[in-house]
């Protein structure tokens, strides 16, 4: 077995975490006009059916790419690290770090994400966020396993069992 494979896992879910997050903030920043008129419709309490397909098809987008990226993530630590374990942990780390990266955004008066205007710092919000991180972390996690998983199947030390 590969030495360092935990400081590997933590670097690899670093990275992918970040990476999904840059994703996430570039696919709503080009689609700033698309996020605005929804804003604008949903003050006036008429969105459109051809808005909220446009906002469902970003965020499927988004995570569409979340899946490919941790489960490539999974692949190449699998074959890096063997450990499937560390498969694992690399996905909680990065959907833990995506989810970090994301919330301050929800601060910013302006972002084009922003649908209702600005959130506010209380006790459920921390606790909402607390959940948050946990539900990403735990989706990463078993994504980033699953990629583990394929990549490591062959190898001497899981075929023997």
């Amino acid at each position: 077995m590969p030495e360092r494979g935990t400081r590997y896992a933590l670097i690899s879910g670093l990275l992918m975490g970040v990476l999904v997050a840059l994703v996430t903030i570039v696919l709503v920043l080009v689609n700033a006009g698309l996020f605005n008129e929804a804003h604008r419709q949903v003050a006036r309490d008429a969105l459109t059916v051809r808005v909220a397909l446009l906002l469902a098809a970003i965020y499927g987008i988004t995570w569409l790419v979340a899946l490919i990226v941790a489960f490539i993530g999974g692949l190449i630590l699998g074959r890096i690290a063997v450990r499937r374990r560390l498969g694992f942990l690399a996905g909680a780390v990065g959907g833990i770090v995506y989810s970090l990266l994301l919330w301050p955004t929800s601060f910013i008066p302006a972002y084009p994400g922003n649908l209702t205007g600005t959130a506010t710092l209380d006790a459920g919000t921390a606790i909402l966020e607390v959940l948050w991180c946990l539900l990403w972390g735990l989706g990463g996690a078993l994504v980033c396993l699953a990629g583990t998983w394929v990549a490591s199947a062959r190898h001497p030390h899981y075929r023997d069992r």
